[in-house]
């Protein structure tokens, strides 16, 4: 089952190693930046309609998203989060890099 402030914290966590303030990265998601707000703070269920733009910023995919956010103990689960968030960190700073050359 996902939960709201676990799905935060990744979200965050991706975000910042995006290297762009909520303001940008609600920008680049087309959402508001109060949403991305609430969904950082665990305050906030997220729907798809939600996840996939979020998802799309970020340069992920919004199912491993939704994987990381599952607070299942099965040890099959957890490693798949281990290397599911391990990919993830590696797309986002390569998707990083890439915007920090698109402004240079």
């Amino acid at each position: 089952m996902m939960t709201e402030v676990k799905l935060g914290k990744t979200l965050k966590e991706l975000r910042n190693l995006l290297g762009v303030s909520q303001a940008r990265f609600a920008e680049m998601a087309g959402v508001a930046e109060h949403t991305i707000c609430l969904v950082e703070s665990g305050s906030r269920a997220v729907h798809n309609s939600t996840l996939e733009p979020i998802a799309v910023a970020l340069g992920v995919d919004a199912s491993v998203i939704r994987l990381l956010s599952d607070d299942s103990q099965d040890p099959f689960v957890v490693k798949l989060q281990e290397l599911g968030l391990r990919n993830c960190r590696n797309k986002v700073k390569y998707r990083a890099k890439r915007l920090l050359e698109q402004n240079d």
